[in-house]
């Protein structure tokens, strides 16, 4: 059998060891699964992200034919709305910090992750089925 030599053999060489370090890598990412606190601050997040993209098009919808035609549109109604947006983007606020303290596992996030999973589970059908995964997973799962 011939062996390579020189330059071909050490190519060979570290060609093998890039393929075997590639294969832990991808081993370590399979064993490599998050713990359920971090799961549940994942769908805080997400929930707030959905919560304020819907936002912002209930806004755009509200106030872009306030503004197009401002002849017809009070003053009135477009304070109340843009109040209530605001409260409504401090609340989504709110939930990022929130998703964000239950992924770094604080005791704070899990507690107050808790009384915002019960208040999810009012949210029928898909806050329910948030809500009981996010308690699921800050009861049973913080201590993994």
């Amino acid at each position: 059998m011939v062996r390579p030599h020189g330059e071909a053999a050490i190519f060979g060489v570290l060609l093998r060891n890039h393929i075997d370090i590639d294969r832990r890598i991808e081993e370590e990412k399979m064993t490599d699964k998050l713990k359920p606190y971090e799961k549940a601050g994942r769908v805080t997040r997400l929930l707030a992200w959905i919560s304020g993209i819907s936002v912002l098009a209930i806004a755009a919808a509200i106030l872009i034919p306030l503004v197009a035609n401002p002849q017809q549109a009070e003053t009135g109604p477009i304070v109340v709305v843009v109040i209530v947006l605001a409260l409504i983007a401090l609340f989504v606020y709110f939930q990022l910090v929130l998703g964000a303290a239950i992924k770094q596992h604080k005791e704070w996030g899990r507690k107050v992750g808790i009384g915002y999973g019960v208040i999810l589970l009012f949210g029928f059908p898909i806050g329910t089925i948030a809500g009981a995964y996010v308690l699921y997973c800050l009861i049973k799962g913080w201590d993994q």
